[in-house]
């Protein structure tokens, strides 16, 4: 449309709108200097979490979500729910807690343990409850089950797309 209203400062054009197309979508130039479609950029290898044959739940990310409000005895409370979700084949694993604690969490974490086996390793946010869980799991007295555990950058919840879903 630049180009046409440069054209009717001096000149009218019947159908100048047509004639200016078929000029630009011929022009060498304009051709050269319009570029293409935008390329898309290229994709980084999946991480090897993500194809490596391993057991469901060997490379495990954790979330809450909620509150829930649950009608239970005719009074409502809030549950939230906190989401395993496997790495390599995505299945999720969903418990359901009275709080957002870290005993709460380690219990939570206990029955998970009981009904997929213990992952080798733990990704999650910087949420308080999972740091402390990472610090007792870690602690020296507890070296079966070693969980290795992996925390994302801080304010960057996009980092953990695989279980924010």
């Amino acid at each position: 449309s630049h180009t046409l209203a440069l054209v009717r400062e001096q000149f009218w054009v019947p159908q100048g709108r047509s004639q200016v197309a078929k000029v630009i979508r011929t022009c060498k130039q304009c051709i050269k200097y319009g570029g293409g479609p935008y390329k898309l950029p290229e994709m980084p290898p999946l991480p090897k979490e993500r194809v490596s044959e391993c057991l469901p739940f060997s490379y495990t990310g954790v979330d809450y979500f909620g509150p829930l409000t649950i009608l239970q005895g005719g009074t409502t409370h809030k549950r939230w729910c906190v989401l395993f979700t496997c790495m390599a084949v995505r299945a999720i694993h969903l418990e359901l807690v009275t709080d957002m604690s870290t005993d709460e969490f380690l219990q939570c974490l206990r029955r998970f343990v009981a009904a997929r086996g213990a992952p080798c390793v733990m990704v999650s946010d910087n949420a308080l409850q999972f740091k402390l869980a990472s610090d007792v799991l870690g602690s020296p007295n507890l070296t079966k089950n070693v969980i290795q555990w992996r925390f994302i950058p801080e304010l960057s919840p996009w980092c953990g797309g695989f279980y924010e879903r």
